[in-house]
């Protein structure tokens, strides 16, 4: 947003045309920050922003991914619990497969 004042010296803000993209006419750009700030400066801050933004939803939604798909495979690495002597053995290398395997998928 652009600071603007009127002649009665009241304050109020309206919207910055990008001059970047001139063909677009709805592309505006409504922003507030602190400070003295040239429209190019908040450009490049929005930029960066959207650099970042989507790489961390992207590792939160992978991250959620593989702890559903373990969940979903746990049953199989209690099964092996069962067998006499060797079950818990079993029972954690499933597991570890598991993991690997939902780790990849995921």
């Amino acid at each position: 947003a652009l600071q603007t004042t009127n002649d009665d010296a009241t304050i109020g803000f309206k919207e910055w045309h990008n001059p970047h993209h001139s063909s677009c006419s709805y592309c505006t750009i409504g922003r507030i920050q602190n400070g003295n700030a040239t429209g190019d400066d908040i450009l490049n801050d929005l930029e960066s922003e959207n650099k970042t933004l989507p790489w961390v939803l992207r590792f939160l939604g992978w991250l959620v991914c593989w702890f559903s798909l373990a969940m979903i495979f746990a049953p199989i690495a209690i099964a092996p619990t069962i067998v006499p002597f060797i079950g818990d053995f079993l029972g954690e290398l499933v597991s570890t497969l598991i993991c690997a395997l939902t780790c990849v998928i995921a």
